[in-house]
């Protein structure tokens, strides 16, 4: 398993794993890239997602306002 920064080109497969934990909640590679890259206080190192070779096994995307952190969403595939 390999964590490393969510980066543009990996938004479907992290978008395909939150959609799979919460179908019901718009995680489209679209709607997950705006929530990301879109952010103006985008921080590289609050957007993670674990890797088993090309498949994400979780993701955590954040972000920070002022002095506060906020998680906008966090998923684990109950298989990893």
């Amino acid at each position: 398993m390999i964590i490393r920064t969510v980066v543009e080109s990996e938004v479907a497969p992290v978008a395909t794993r939150l959609a799979r934990e919460f179908p019901g909640d718009g995680f489209t590679p679209a709607n997950v890239h705006q929530k990301v890259f879109d952010d103006p206080d985008y921080t590289p190192a609050l957007n993670l997602a674990a890797w088993d070779g090309s498949r994400p096994l979780g993701a955590l995307l954040g972000t920070r306002r002022g002095e506060r952190g906020y998680i906008k969403a966090l998923t684990v595939a109950p298989d990893a």
